[in-house]
């Protein structure tokens, strides 16, 4: 389970990154919005919101591979055990 929310928190920030870049990008090729201005902007889009999304989600995904190593470990270990 923790391992799918990571990767569907890592997919939600890429996907994020992907379409807040488009937006800025399209209004700076329409002229409504400054090259300083766009950069402020993707700098707190990467900031704000598709830091912590990523994050999170490879923190989950890490700890979702620890827990299954760990699952297989305690079913070893049970499996031997009822022997």
């Amino acid at each position: 389970m923790t391992r799918t929310v990571g990767i569907v928190l890592i997919g939600i920030g890429a996907a994020a990154c992907v379409l807040g870049s488009s937006v800025l990008g399209v209004n700076l090729a329409q002229g409504r919005l400054r090259a300083d201005a766009a950069i402020l902007g993707f700098g707190l889009l990467a900031l704000i919101v598709v830091a912590p999304l990523v994050g999170i989600g490879i923190v989950a995904l890490t700890r979702g591979r620890a827990q299954e190593k760990e699952r297989a470990s305690a079913d070893a270990l049970r499996k031997l055990l009822d022997m």
